[in-house]
């Protein structure tokens, strides 16, 4: 699949998952135009989170960029003497987010370990942390988990 099919399929699948969580009364839940807005940059992330495995993704020329820019960023925080928490911080998650995507892009099959229902769960935790609130996360599944269905992998553990 293609990445805006990816998207779509993932905005279905939601969709039907959230109807059936309002079904079932679990009241998991509440929609606001913040969280509306929150939930749309979620599943749209996670729908092609999977291809960062993918020389030429999306999702891997995002964090490439976002990585050197935090990296600047960092060195620029220290070398003007800003909060010296922070800016390492800054310089330590974007490195990170760097080697993680080289690595994955470069030396991790295409469709190999990240395409799995283990790494989906992995990558869903920070959504936790960012928003404090576990129907995010399984947002970020269930699109995730789209992905994998839309690429043949119903139940792919590794």
């Amino acid at each position: 699949m293609k990445k805006t099919s990816h998207i779509i399929f993932a905005f279905f699948l939601c969709f039907l998952f959230v109807l059936l969580i309002g079904w079932l009364n679990l009241n998991w839940f509440y929609f606001s135009l913040k969280s509306l807005l929150a939930i749309f940059f979620v599943i749209i992330f996670y729908a092609i989170l999977p291809d960062i495995d993918h020389k030429s993704g999306t999702m891997t020329w995002f964090f490439l960029s976002v990585g050197i820019l935090g990296v600047i960023a960092g060195i620029f925080f220290i070398v003007l003497n800003r909060d010296m928490n922070f800016s390492l911080l800054v310089l330590i998650l974007s490195s990170l987010l760097l080697l993680v995507t080289l690595i994955s892009a470069n030396f991790l099959k295409h469709r190999g370990i990240i395409h799995s229902i283990p790494v989906g769960l992995l990558s869903v935790v920070p959504l936790f942390f960012l928003f404090g609130n576990f129907s995010y996360c399984l947002v970020g599944f269930v699109s995730f988990y789209s992905h994998l269905v839309g690429d043949g992998y119903l139940f792919k553990l590794w």
